[in-house]
């Protein structure tokens, strides 16, 4: 067995007993509310992992074209061992800290409100890394309240960002507080609630822009005036000296906000 997998394989069978033994079905409509929450500023695949075998289940065609692999049948080890040499002690200790959060810190019922973000670099199928922005978002728990299916999306963000920033984030969906930018270089978890330096409005308008809406579309989704974001957008832009929205994005992903 690979070695980077057999590592992560150690991570996540710490919390076997939080882990579902059913092979839960889901929905494409559910996969699809869930993509939903994605953030993909650039080219990206998604999978679905089934914790009942701790194999992928389903890979997105867009792989073959980012990566060279094909998606059908594809294994755990074919995306580990592609993860770049320095970035390995980062990956884990992610892992670490989101089984952590999502098994100790949570309610069950809760799990499946939380997105997990984080960086890693990737072998593209050219021979070059790409920086990939991971989110991981758990959907499904079975009838015990154990981890069934997790949905994985990797998004190329080598255009945006040159380098990881070694952070993860636990971005609160439904209402839920998020944890953003938390250091993960020493691999321990400091859960001081941060939402950043934006309320929670602000953050709203950021993930629409950084998802590719114009202000004129923001203002539709939210219900709001034109003026009422344009003044938002520019306030922000102020507040992390950015002079344009792709500077905002860059910046909001380095700090671990998106």
């Amino acid at each position: 067995m690979d070695e980077n997998l057999g590592k992560l394989r150690t991570v996540w069978k710490s919390f076997e007993h939080k882990l579902s033994r059913e092979e839960l079905q889901i929905s494409p409509q559910k996969i699809e509310e869930y993509l939903g929450a994605i953030f993909c500023p650039g080219p990206f695949y998604y999978y679905l992992l089934d914790f009942s075998s701790l194999n992928i289940v389903y890979m997105h065609d867009s792989i073959e074209e980012m990566l060279g692999l094909s998606p059908v049948g594809i294994q755990l080890n074919a995306l580990a061992e592609r993860i770049h040499p320095e970035d390995i002690g980062h990956f884990l200790n992610c892992e670490k800290m989101a089984t952590y959060f999502l098994f100790q810190q949570l309610p069950t019922e809760k799990i499946p409100r939380y997105k997990i973000s984080y960086c890693f670099r990737l072998l593209d199928k050219a021979g070059r890394y790409r920086l990939m922005l991971h989110q991981a978002i758990a959907i499904s728990v079975d009838d015990n309240g154990k981890l069934g299916k997790v949905i994985g999306v990797h998004a190329d963000i080598t255009h945006l960002v040159d380098s990881n920033n070694h952070k993860i984030s636990f971005i609160g969906l439904q209402g839920e507080p998020s944890y953003l930018g938390l250091d993960v270089l020493d691999g321990e978890l400091d859960l001081d609630q941060t939402e950043g330096p934006f309320s929670k409005r602000e953050m709203e308008i950021i993930r629409l822009l950084a998802d590719g809406f114009s202000a004129q579309e923001v203002a539709a989704k939210l219900y709001l005036s034109y003026h009422t974001i344009r003044t938002h957008r520019q306030n922000i832009l102020k507040r992390l000296d950015c002079r344009n929205t792709v500077q905002l994005i860059a910046k909001c992903i380095r700090n671990g906000y998106i």
